[in-house]
This record gives structure tokens, sequence and C-alpha cells, in this order.
């Protein structure tokens, strides 16, 4: 008799997410010292990872280990990466995310623009999702952590289209392009002067802001 295949334990189909407690919160409110916040994640995150351990010794019918092993964790852990199994996966740490000040969406508008010059059939949003897919050619620029698996690259490259469509919405702000896109017609802002979202503003963000690396693979 064949026998039945098991299904995966619902508690390791999703990502491990960690937050600080309300407790912490409480006493420390916004004034709390980093240091504090992240012996308390990593606690909990060492505590979540030995829960999944255990399931998963348990689900394959070995011993949960005597003596817990940081090591032999992370072990597991990267099984887990390799095999796409969510049990040990991470949401990306926020300071590896780029800051999204006006200087990054002008960087990313300028890459967006060079990508769909490159491949005419490219809409905005495949152009992004092209960026994250080949980020590394754009050195540090989109940096989201050493081998990122295909769940967080496909997150990155919906959060760059999100950022992309913020940009086109300060474009229509004409501030906002002569300051940033502006050629000079004398001293001051009163004399920047930049077109309207078009082929000739997309030009300028391209010799301005463009990645120069990423051309050069190119």
């Amino acid at each position: 008799m064949k026998a039945r295949k098991r299904g995966w334990p619902d508690d390791l189909k999703s990502p491990i997410v960690i937050k600080a407690s309300a407790a912490s919160k409480a006493i420390f409110g916004s004034f709390a010292p980093a240091q504090h916040f992240k012996d308390e994640l990593d606690e909990q995150m060492r505590r979540e990872r030995q829960k999944r351990v255990g399931i998963i010794a348990k689900f394959l019918g070995c011993k949960n280990p005597a003596v817990w092993s940081d090591d032999w964790a992370d072990l597991v852990g990267e099984i887990c990466k390799h095999w796409q199994i969510p049990a040990f996966q991470q949401p990306m740490k926020k300071e590896s995310r780029a800051k999204w000040n006006d200087q990054k969406l002008c960087e990313l508008f300028a890459d967006v623009c060079w990508v769909r010059e490159r491949y005419s059939s490219f809409g905005d949003s495949r152009a992004c999702k092209y960026i994250a897919e080949h980020r590394a050619d754009y050195g540090s620029r989109y940096y989201i952590g050493q081998k990122p698996d295909k769940t967080q690259i496909s997150a990155w490259a919906k959060t760059l289209y999100r950022q992309f469509l913020n940009l086109k919405q300060k474009l229509e702000n004409a501030k906002f392009r002569h300051t940033h896109f502006g050629t000079s017609q004398g001293p001051g802002l009163l004399n920047q002067h930049a077109p309207e979202d078009g082929p000739d503003l997309r030009r300028i963000a391209i010799e301005r802001y463009a990645s120069k690396k990423s051309q050069k693979v190119a």
C-alpha cells in the first residue's frame, strides 16, 4: 500500500516575523535604546527558530536536539532557504532598503527610463522588475541583502514600482521638476526650467541621475 504524502506543517509555511513587544514600547516609548530592542528581537528570533526546529523534527519523526545549537539551526535555515521553504525566511532588514528621499526617487526614475529606452517593449512595471532582478548592475543603489530569494526579489520589484509611481506624482509639481530636472536659464530657482514628463524630461533624467555602472554593463 502506497504511503500517503503528508502536508508540510502550517506553522512552517510563513516567514518569521518578529516585532518589539508592546511591553517594551510601553516602558521605553519612542526613546527606547536601540540596543534594547535589538537584544529583544534577537531573543525572540532565537526562540522562534528553536520552536520551528522542534516542529521540523516532529514532522520528520526525529528527536529534537537535547542541546540547542545556533550553528545547527543556521544549517537548517540554509537548507530551508536553498529549497525555498519559508520556515526560516526573514523579512528584509530596513537598513538594507533604499532611503526614499528625492535623490533616490530621481535615480530610480532615471534608471527606469534607461531600461525602457534599452528595451522598447518594457513598460514601467516591467522595467522595475528588471532592475530588481539585475540589481547587481547598479552597485549598492538597490541592495536588498545577500542572496535574497525569489519572494524577496518579487516584493522588491513591487516596492520599486510603487516608489516610481510616487515620483510620477511628484513630477506634477512644477517646483519639484524645476528643482531636480531644471536647466538653468539664469541664476536662482525661478530661472530653472524643466519640461513636463515626456521624452525631453526623461532624457534629462538619464543624463543627470541614471546609474553609469548599469549603462557600462549594457
